[in-house]
């Protein structure tokens, strides 16, 4: 259980960074922000992409997630 709290913080971190950025957290991005182990960052990439955030922006989201 003690491996779960960090990996929540990190979803939020990514949905505050689009957020931030002016995008909309809906559950495209909230899905999107759950994939951000490295195994899965093709995926959270691609589904940012498809929900509409710039490729910059995405790269970074899926960093911090």
């Amino acid at each position: 259980m003690t491996t779960a709290a960090p990996a929540q913080a990190s979803i939020v971190d990514c949905q505050t960074y689009l957020h931030y950025e002016g995008y909309k957290v809906g559950p495209k991005v909230t899905r999107a922000c759950g994939l951000g182990l490295w195994w899965q960052y093709g995926s959270c990439l691609g589904l940012l992409l498809q929900a509409g955030v710039r490729q910059e922006h995405a790269t970074t989201a899926c960093d911090v997630a």
